[in-house]
């Protein structure tokens, strides 16, 4: 006779059950069932499993003496805890079907039905389901799912179907554990990047839906801002959603933007594919297609995209972009672009209003996981462009005032253990105004950190003097070439090989670090440097130029050799001030005063000359026959040898200025302030020089105020020497001429602040609140709910719904001056101007940030760029405005987020063309 069995996962622990039922209900009805009278088990929480099951057969067999009311199943309450029972209803369920609820199972014995109460979960092989309520059908095997009521009367708990990972939120279902088929009621899945809605579902075995009443949106509330609507759907899960005739629903509202039929490519992994264009119309450039291309995806670690904006009065711009990456190795991008720019009509040339010009860009970003090869490292970051490509094909502010770029690409080689380095690179230096490269291709370096020679491992003494001392070594190869961009013509190889110089330099400086009388450090240091070239100049004088000229270019090696020695003393001297009446209760005045002396030889007298190389050539340089020294290795990438015997006394002296306050705030009751963060002053005597022995001298200034808000840097140069009538330097001490000590030079003054809206905050004293989530109305992700589908937007106008409208801002002004005189013309030049930027975020979702500036000396507005967002949720729009300069244009842009949906946008551009009156 079968029967239900009932079995105990562990004896030793209460109320762990485990149920195994047998779907043979057939002799246990016919025979058993009419004799069993009131049968209702209410299994309390201080019963043992044991003693559970031993009254369960009891009562099955002694039924016919049992008294109480009639009841047909078997009620188990939540307070059972947590456990999960197990179903196995017929031989063609190829597992058995865990379950398990919070609150009540209820199983059916004579209707064959288990029922799951609040929290419930069906598991079966690799098909789970969470639900408020589920109904187990044991003779059909099948189930059925839906959400339950809390106290407010709304429906929670709504049911979730999952299937070898993929989810589904419903709000009915009902399941086939034998055919994997389901009916699904408005249903919510994730698929890629969207979001699929359906009325009525039908899922087949191999997962593949078909859907009437479709919609698909990248949006994610549960009534999404916009939707593609269909009829009818195909949805094949991880691959594609094909639909029918679809149209666009904006806001409930339907547009008439109507397609035959949909495709949404939902495939995780990378394809390829055309790239749809934009459409535009410039009033001096024509009607265009903007970012029309393709992608190609070439292999999982490398991919393509080729795209191009095309005018139809002849200018184009052509993009490339090349990505690359090897996990846990390396990563890179490669851009190429070549802008065309045509503006205007030919036969306006004369007036200014044409113009016809081709610009490129190449740029290459290339880094290493530092995991993959410690010992061996390779960055690559290369920015080139022509001189005017910036300025014709860009409106981001940091490129177009850029007037100066460089790249390198280096190859870092260390030997763990050993202080040797090898770098092998290449760089190079740009200035966009006048178009000058300085290129160094290759450079190689070898350098040795410093080593102590003489300095014992395992000394038990105080170190010598001369276990101090310590050198370095570096050995550098470079070849150079410097041209103007605009002037390679049609051999570029060529002429850029003929431009090269090369050379080879050897530096061992060699130095200690010493306390003499207590208080004074000292760091005597000597350095040798060797530098190998393989070419020199010869000199003559030409009688028509009136001048020495180069004559020949010799080929061939030379080594040329020089030293310094040198000596650097430097303390600090500590001055405090202690006050008994006031806020102020001390100032520190920290000074440190540096004194050096250092030496090196004349290398183009006789003593030195062939040590140095004979880096000089002895040649008349005037109609009066005067002889002068001309550099023989003119341009030489590491310089020669000094031309004059140096002995100089370089002097300094630096100072910090900071004070202690009476604060009530402080814990403490003092708070310090540093009045003055860094005061210098630099220059130096050269008692070996015969005019000019004293040497510009330098001072600099910073200070902060305001708690660091406002930072103020003062720079300026002070001459000794003074000019003669026509504003040129003569070696005669300004104190003579006009009794002036010194002479002013250049002057640079730099301010600037930044405040924001919780500086005003700290300042006044209010605490800033903790971040609130303003998305009310949003459903945080739970089990139920693993697609993250949010309820709606915020209800602004609901009185309990907390809205935070304090608007946060940052602004950041900064003001320079430079004064410069110029005797010559016998006048003073100055550049005044202003720089301010900001943020104004007047809510969550609107964004105002702008750059701009003022040249207070020409009364000109600089580059000014104002960008305003709007964050729409799934959609979101954007406003960019240049309003002066040849970068005069404005961008307009809705578009929704979701880069699947990338060409579902509406933008308007106005750019340079489309106002003559900057060309």
């Amino acid at each position: 006779m079968n029967f239900h069995k009932l079995k105990s996962a562990n004896l030793n622990q209460d109320f762990q059950n485990s149920f195994l039922i047998q779907n043979t209900f057939a002799r246990f009805n016919h025979e058993l069932f009419p004799k069993l009278v009131a049968i209702n088990l209410q299994i309390s929480e201080n019963i043992h499993n044991f003693s559970t099951l031993l009254c369960v057969l009891f009562l099955l067999m002694m039924g016919t003496t049992a008294r109480g009311q009639s009841n047909d199943s078997l009620v188990v309450p939540a307070s059972l805890g947590g456990s999960k029972r197990v179903i196995k209803t017929s031989k063609t369920l190829l597992d058995v079907v865990k379950y398990t609820a919070d609150d009540t199972i209820s199983i059916s014995a004579t209707d064959n039905y288990a029922l799951l109460y609040n929290n419930a979960r069906v598991e079966y092989e690799n098909i789970s389901l969470k639900a408020g309520k589920i109904i187990i059908y044991l003779k059909t095997n099948e189930l059925v799912a839906m959400g339950i009521r809390d106290s407010a009367g709304r429906v929670i708990q709504k049911p979730v179907f999952t299937e070898d990972g993929k989810s589904y939120n419903t709000d009915t279902i009902r399941y086939n554990f034998d055919t994997k088929r389901a009916k699904i009621k408005k249903v919510i899945t994730q698929e890629g990047e969207g979001f699929l809605h359906g009325e009525e579902v039908k899922m087949m075995e191999d997962q593949v839906l078909y859907i009437r009443r479709a919609s698909f949106t990248t949006c994610s509330h549960e009534h999404p801002h916009f939707r593609i609507v269909t009829q009818k759907t195909k949805v094949i899960p991880g691959k594609q959603i094909v639909t029918g005739p679809a149209f666009l629903e904006m806001l409930d509202i339907p547009t008439p933007v109507i397609v035959p039929f949909g495709f949404f490519p939902t495939i995780q992994k990378q394809k390829s594919g055309f790239i749809l264009p934009g459409y535009t119309n410039n009033a001096e450039r024509g009607y265009g297609l903007t970012n029309l291309g393709f992608y190609w995806a070439a292999s999982p670690y490398w991919d393509m995209q080729i795209s191009a904006d095309i005018y139809t009065m002849g200018g184009f711009q052509l993009r490339t972009a090349n990505r690359y990456a090897r996990r846990y190795k390396f990563s890179g991008n490669v851009n190429m672009t070549l802008n065309r720019l045509i503006v205007g009509k030919p036969i306006y040339a004369e007036f200014g209003k044409y113009i016809n010009q081709s610009d490129f860009q190449i740029t290459w970003s290339h880094a290493q996981d530092p995991k993959a090869r410690p010992d061996l490292n390779f960055t690559a970051n290369l920015n080139f462009v022509t001189t005017n490509f910036y300025r014709t094909s860009t409106f981001q502010q940091n490129n177009v005032l850029n007037n100066n770029i460089g790249s390198s690409i280096n190859l870092v080689k260390t030997f763990p253990g050993r202080p040797i380095s090898l770098n092998i690179g290449v760089n190079h230096r740009q200035n966009l105004q006048n178009g000058r490269v300085d290129l160094n291709l290759p450079e190689l370096a070898l350098n040795i950190t410093r080593v102590l020679p003489f300095k014992k491992k395992n000394a038990t003494r105080l170190p010598r003097w001369y276990e101090e001392i310590g050198f370095n070594y570096s050995l550098n190869f470079r070849n150079s070439v410097s041209f103007i961009l605009d002037s390679i013509g049609a051999n570029p190889l060529e002429q850029l090989l003929k431009r090269s110089v090369n050379g080879i330099s050897h530096r061992i400086p060699f130095s200690g670090n010493y306390r003499i009388l207590k208080h004074i450090t000292m760091v005597p240091s000597f350095s040798f440097n060797s530098r190998w070239y393989f070419q020199s100049y010869s000199y003559a004088y030409s009688d028509s130029l009136k001048r020495a000229v180069i004559t020949d270019t010799l080929r061939g090696f030379s080594m040329l050799n020089d030293f310094s020695t040198s000596v650097q003393f430097s303390t600090k001297l500590y001055g405090i001030f202690n006050y008994k009446y006031g806020p102020l209760k001390a100032l520190r005045h920290v000074m440190t005063p540096r004194l050096g002396l250092s030496y090196t030889p004349d290398f183009a007298s006789p003593s030195w000359r062939g040590f140095a190389g004979n880096p000089y050539q002895l040649v008349q340089v005037d109609t009066s026959g005067k002889l002068g020294f001309q550099n023989r290795f003119q341009g030489a990438v590491f310089g020669t040898p000094g031309l004059g015997m140096q002995g100089l006394v370089s002097f300094g002296l630096d100072n910090i200025l900071d004070a202690k306050f009476k604060s009530k705030r402080d814990s403490t009751g003092e708070t310090k302030v540093m009045l003055i963060e860094g005061f210098s002053i630099d220059g130096n005597y050269n008692m070996a020089a015969p005019d000019y022995k004293w040497s510009i001298v330098n001072v600099t200034a910073r200070t902060s105020l305001f708690k660091g808000k406002l930072n103020i840097n003062y720079t300026t140069s002070f001459d000794p020497y003074s000019l003669d009538s026509l504003g040129n330097r003569i070696p005669v001490l300004e104190i003579d001429k006009t009794g002036r000590l010194l002479r002013q030079q250049a002057t640079t003054l730099n301010l600037g602040t930044s405040i924001s809206s919780s500086t005003f905050d700290r300042w006044f004293g209010k605490s800033a609140e903790s971040n609130k989530d303003n998305s009310a109305g949003s459903v945080p992700k739970d089990d139920f709910n693993p697609a993250g589908v949010t309820a709606g937007d915020i209800n602004y106008y609901s009185p309990v719904t907390y809205v935070d409208y304090m608007a946060k801002w940052s602004l950041s002004v900064n003001y320079a001056l430079a004064i410069s005189p110029n005797p010559a013309l016998g006048q003073t030049n100055i550049v005044q101007s202003m720089m301010f930027s900001g943020n104004i975020e007047l809510t969550q979702n609107w964004n105002i940030n702008f750059n701009s500036g003022y040249d207070l000396v020409r009364k000109q507005i600089g580059f000014t760029n104002i960008n305003i967002t709007r964050n729409l949720h799934c959609w979101n729009l954007s406003f960019s405005w240049v309003p002066v300069g040849f970068q005069k244009s404005y961008f307009i842009t809705i578009n929704a987020k979701a880069g699947m949906l990338r060409d579902l946008k509406f933008d308007r551009r106005r750019g340079v063309g489309d106002f003559p009156a900057v060309l």
